[in-house]
């Protein structure tokens, strides 16, 4: 795989953006030897692109991105006929991207995200398990040098599951807290999905009444990162 990435200064405060990029899949160890696997699969390939601008404002209080980007996958890996194949068809998503970065205080910071994304497949089938719409919400509040609280919202709509019925909109409501109590040490808390929401990420069938696979509920995490 290899990346291009530029970044030019046109202002002080504006800065032009762009990258273009390879990437592969590796097919999984189910596709390739399940009952339904497929030993002579090949990894899927893609190509990206993205360009974008950013603004810097009010001595950099305020911070203000926007761009667009697209990808193309090819040799994608399918299944049909009770069997996983490659297929001869790509895949081929664009959307644009902001992002709104605010500096309310030395010690608070808010942003919001906002995604849109658009795609199909070159037969005509939409993506699956990609929301057309993603936003993200967060507040980032640092009362010392070394104890960060972070609280971000995830919302996302629009996405279809493998059989193309559309599920339903996900939501989340998450903290994660971080104490460097060393100077190459942190110890962490995390917590997700806080409301305890049922999201759905996938159905089992090809109804829209099935919602079989769905998100974690409330889930808490503690770790210690270490630095070396």
């Amino acid at each position: 795989t290899a990346r291009f990435q530029f970044n030019n200064y046109f202002f002080e405060n504006i800065i032009l953006r762009g990258s273009v990029g390879t990437g592969y899949r590796t097919p999984t160890p189910y596709e390739l030897y399940s009952s339904y696997g497929n030993t002579e699969l090949t990894p899927e390939k893609s190509v990206s692109y993205d360009l974008g601008s950013e603004i810097s404002l009010n001595k950099n209080l305020i911070n203000f991105y926007i761009g667009g980007f697209e990808t193309k996958v090819e040799d994608l890996i399918t299944y049909a006929s009770s069997k996983y194949r490659q297929t001869t068809a790509n895949l081929k998503t664009y959307g644009l991207e902001s992002r709104l970065k605010t500096k309310l205080h030395d010690t608070i910071i808010t942003s919001l995200n906002y995604t849109k994304t658009n795609g199909k497949e070159n037969d005509g089938d939409n993506i699956t398990l990609v929301p057309k719409d993603k936003i993200i919400l967060s507040l980032n509040v640092i009362p010392t040098d070394k104890l960060n609280i972070n609280t971000y919202y995830l919302f996302q709509n629009k996405s279809k599951d493998t059989k193309y019925n559309e599920l339903p909109t996900y939501r989340s409501l998450n903290l994660n807290v971080g104490y460097l109590f060393k100077k190459n040490s942190k110890a962490y808390i995390k917590v997700e999905n806080l409301f305890n929401r049922r999201n759905v990420l996938n159905r089992g069938g090809g109804t829209s009444e099935n919602l079989s696979y769905k998100s974690p509920g409330r889930s808490f995490y503690l770790g210690i990162r270490y630095e070396n």
